[in-house]
């Protein structure tokens, strides 16, 4: 039961991790896109 509990919340964290990757990638390009604009209007 321990084994799985333990797996479960490493799954757990790696999804958060990867989430949290998405979205810093998403808020990165979102800046670049901004930056475009200022730069060629």
């Amino acid at each position: 039961v321990n084994q799985k509990k333990r797996l479960e919340a490493l799954f757990d964290y790696d999804l958060s991790q990867k989430l949290d990757q998405i979205s810093e990638t998403i808020l990165l390009m979102d800046t670049i896109e901004q930056l475009n604009k200022v730069k060629f209007p």
